[in-house]
């Protein structure tokens, strides 16, 4: 659990994983041919997006072990050699994305989840050097889905609001 730190052991449900994945097919930068990074652990829910999205778009799935999920420098210099369009990095990793001042041009969508997203100078730096690249901040909890809600922050993201929202409901929850 992100609020706890303790493994909640919670069942995905399938209902809610499709309802993400058909929501993920309109409204999401996956589409055949991109390239998406498995960063999350396979007993994180948003896994799940990572791996099954680009299986039902055609897309291609990277797998990195542990030594690129603990060196920013690492992980941003395969981003950029392999062409990475999407990932997610949870909060803590994004505060990292500007240490290197590497900005991999391939990237399309950033998701982020898990913990209160806070625009800080180095996120804001990473996203103005790469101003077609969308970063959004979701939010859902486990039971439901991996995630329900979405806010897309595009444009200028030295602009962007310091706490950005959780954003809408995603479609299909009723």
């Amino acid at each position: 659990s992100g609020s706890t730190g303790k493994p909640k052991g919670v069942c995905l449900g399938h209902e809610g994983l499709i309802n993400l994945l058909n929501w993920q097919l309109t409204h999401s930068e996956a589409k055949v041919g991109l390239n998406t990074l498995q960063f999350c652990h396979l007993s994180f829910d948003a896994s799940f997006q990572e791996i099954f999205l680009p299986l039902t778009t055609g897309g291609t799935v990277y797998l990195i072990d542990d030594s690129y999920r603990l060196d920013a420098a690492r992980l941003l210099r395969f981003i950029g050699e392999n062409a990475i369009n999407r990932v997610f990095l949870p909060y803590v990793v994004l505060q990292y994305a500007d240490v290197q001042q590497q900005y991999p041009a391939q990237l399309r969508e950033v998701i982020t989840g898990g913990e209160l997203l806070k625009i800080t100078p180095q996120i804001a730096r990473f996203f103005a050097a790469l101003p077609t690249c969308t970063l959004m901040n979701v939010y859902g909890p486990t039971e439901t889905s991996v995630w329900v809600t979405e806010n897309k922050l595009r444009g200028d993201a030295l602009n962007w609001p310091a706490i950005p929202t959780i954003g809408k409901p995603i479609a299909g929850l009723g």
